[in-house]
């Protein structure tokens, strides 16, 4: 599925980074596109807050492109003459408006097999598939599909 340019999208941070705690530590966070353009650039004070503490970020009005998030931590080292240590995370963060083939409208990357994921849900004593809500996926004249190993 192509996720639509132009919306906005929501994104939560968790940091997993050690001696690191989001709440005390100051940190930021650049999002880029393929070509390292930055299109979004957040501080700390930035993000929004849940009330258990985690912290989000959105981006508005989100162009056609592929992102990648650039992290800085800075994270408390009494070893350390400035008694912080710069930690640093980079990674892809969404695709919008575009396949892993980089097509903005239909896919041109040749895939001959696609995957959907699916579930199963028991009832009254039979294994029938499901999707991630739990809702049956029924055939075509509205009947359970028996999933059989």
């Amino acid at each position: 599925m192509i996720t639509p340019a132009g919306q906005d999208h929501k994104f939560r941070i968790t940091c997993m980074i050690p001696n690191f705690d989001m709440e005390r530590d100051d940190f930021s966070f650049a999002i880029r596109d393929y070509f390292s353009r930055e299109f979004y650039s957040f501080d700390k004070e930035d993000c929004f807050q849940d009330s258990e503490g985690r912290y989000y970020f959105l981006m508005e009005n989100v162009p056609t492109g592929e992102y990648f998030a650039y992290f800085t931590a800075k994270v408390p080292d009494d070893d350390y003459d400035k008694q912080v240590r710069i930690v640093k995370d980079n990674r892809p963060l969404c695709k919008v408006g575009m396949c892993n083939c980089h097509s903005t409208s239909s896919c041109q990357c040749g895939e001959l097999v696609k995957y959907e994921e699916v579930w199963t849900t028991n009832v009254d004593g039979g294994v029938y598939l499901a999707d991630r809500d739990g809702n049956f996926i029924l055939t075509s004249d509205g009947k359970r599909i028996s999933f059989k190993k």
